[in-house]
Formats: structure tokens, C-alpha cells, sequence
């Protein structure tokens, strides 16, 4: 159980961390 968590909340970062950079794209361009 403990260790599917951090592997789920890894998964959420990188789909975030994307959403993230196409929201900052024009910001930084």
C-alpha cells in the first residue's frame, strides 16, 4: 500500500509539471 502512493504521486507530478509548462510556455517565450 505505502509503496503504490509515492508511485501514484510521482505520476500526478509529471502530468502536472506538464500542464505546468504549457501554461508557462508564453510566459516564457
Amino acid at each position: 500500500m505505502d509503496l503504490s502512493k509515492p508511485i501514484d504521486l510521482n505520476i500526478h507530478a509529471e502530468d502536472g509539471a506538464d500542464e505546468v509548462l504549457e501554461v508557462l510556455k508564453p510566459y516564457l517565450v
